[in-house]
């Protein structure tokens, strides 16, 4: 009879139950800062794909990341919010804190009609089941980021 080593069956087990994670966008994909990049400038200008609708303007929400990955409602402590840009790029006209996390989002406005936030799921799947956790855009400004 055949045995195995404890560590091996651990492994084995292990890769069963965390079997693979990929992630997926809900509205207007992030192109920069990119979901977990570090940039270098305190006045990022923010890009993203845009609608294919014609007519229709964004809104631009910056937020420091607290411990939860939550999104502040309108109305909360944006560290910058912009509305009604016709293009899907805005700078930043205040520079920002280095060395500090924040969270971004986009919506696609239509007239007096807006989507929710972007965000990205992060989907965790295991042997039985799957968990989905939508969460905004996150990057870092580096220590030594200037304007």
């Amino acid at each position: 009879m055949r045995t195995f080593p404890a560590v091996s069956v651990v492994v084995v087990v292990a890769g069963l139950i965390l079997s693979s994670g990929c992630a997926s966008f809900r509205g207007p994909r992030p192109i920069y800062p990119a979901v977990d990049e570090t940039v270098n400038t305190l006045r990022p200008t923010f890009s993203w794909e845009p609608t294919s609708e014609p007519g229709v303007t964004y809104d631009l929400a910056v937020v420091q990341k607290t411990s939860e990955d939550t999104f502040h409602k309108e109305g909360g402590a944006y560290a910058y919010y912009v509305h009604g840009l016709a293009a899907p790029e805005h700078q930043v006209p205040r520079p920002l804190e280095p060395g500090v996390v924040y969270l971004w989002s986009v919506r696609v406005r239509r007239g007096n009609e807006v989507t929710d936030w972007s965000s990205y799921a992060q989907k965790q799947t295991y042997v039985l089941w799957t968990t989905t956790t939508f969460r905004p855009y996150w990057f870092r400004t580096s220590p030594n980021a200037t304007e």
